[in-house]
């Protein structure tokens, strides 16, 4: 291990080297980056905190690949021959595939139909000698969702994969996604998870998983935003005593059990529980999502919860990422 670390800093400003810190300040994990040709790659990928061994490999595996992304790059490929095993079955579970000795990620920055995604994914496996399945139009939902999360970003426009629009106070968007940004810090732990959890009234009942979220902050301009400011992959709904969602997703939200209490509506809760979340780089103005919606033929309320097309979630995708 010292003897790869001595390589590595003598080919200096090649590698960047990161060590994260717990909030006293102990070093838990440690990890290189750097780039060749189309590919980044991670000859050290360390983690030195058996308990949250698997989420900050996760939350690690995000930042890599979201650094690939802004880079252009497609690959991602981690070259450490000394990985735990929980940090295998981690990366192992983000998509990444064993070959020649590494690990390999795609990274397929398109939100666009199944043969445009399709092209580029085909692309990237070719560059490391791989071969993908061929994409079809109207995939299943759970397929859909699950090639989204291991080609992240990817967004697969003509599958079957329902995407909705949830209203949220800013309030709880700072707190569960840091916009906007407030003079309070983020809770830790939900800064190191990628994956959160959102309370709701059951009423109405229109969301179903997989599925996308477009996350709209609601407000006056004297209370916050009222702006589009990400999208999120939803994984999971969970209908039940305000109690019993408190008890299972509590260390994922930042609702305590009371306010879990005010939501529901005959003793019971929705906890929406979505990962991934990506803020957008540029939100999308209210006024600009009306009139995109108008473009797509389609009516917002935008009161709670509502289904949108695929095309306005594309539209609202785009406007938020002008280079997607």
């Amino acid at each position: 291990y010292m003897a790869r670390v001595r390589v590595l800093l003598a080919e200096g400003r090649r590698w960047n080297r990161v060590v994260l810190r717990s909030p006293k300040s102990e070093p838990i994990a440690f990890y290189v980056v750097g780039t060749s040709d189309t590919e980044l790659v991670v000859p050290i990928f360390r983690i030195r905190m058996p308990r949250l061994e698997n989420t900050i490999a996760r939350q690690l595996l995000s930042i890599v690949r979201d650094q690939a992304r802004r880079e252009g790059r497609s690959v991602v490929r981690i070259t450490d021959p000394s990985l735990s095993k929980y940090t295998e079955i981690a990366v192992r579970d983000n998509g990444f595939i064993r070959h020649r000795g590494s690990w390999t990620g795609f990274v397929i920055s398109a939100c666009a139909d199944s043969a445009t995604v399709d092209a580029l994914a085909a692309e990237a496996a070719q560059s490391v000698d791989l071969r993908m399945p061929t994409l079809r139009p109207h995939l299943s939902p759970v397929i859909a969702a699950e090639l989204e999360r291991t080609l992240w970003p990817a967004k697969i426009i003509d599958s079957d994969l329902p995407s909705y629009l949830i209203p949220i106070r800013h309030t709880w968007s700072a707190e569960l996604f840091g916009v906007p940004q407030t003079l309070m810090p983020r809770p830790n732990r939900l800064g190191i998870s990628r994956e959160h959890v959102y309370y709701r009234s059951p009423r109405p009942r229109v969301e179903q998983a997989p599925a996308r979220l477009v996350w709209y902050v609601t407000g006056s301009r004297t209370e916050g935003l009222a702006a589009i400011i990400g999208c999120s992959r939803l994984d999971e709904i969970s209908c039940d005593t305000p109690a019993v969602l408190y008890q299972a997703y509590r260390h994922l939200g930042v609702w305590q059990r009371e306010e879990i209490n005010r939501a529901a509506s005959s003793g019971k809760a929705l906890a929406l529980r979505f990962a991934d979340t990506e803020v957008f780089p540029r939100r999308v103005t209210l006024r600009r999502l009306r009139q995109l919606a108008a473009e797509n033929r389609q009516r917002l309320a935008l009161r709670s919860p509502e289904k949108i097309s695929a095309e306005l979630f594309a539209a609202i995708y785009q406007e938020g990422h002008p280079h997607a």
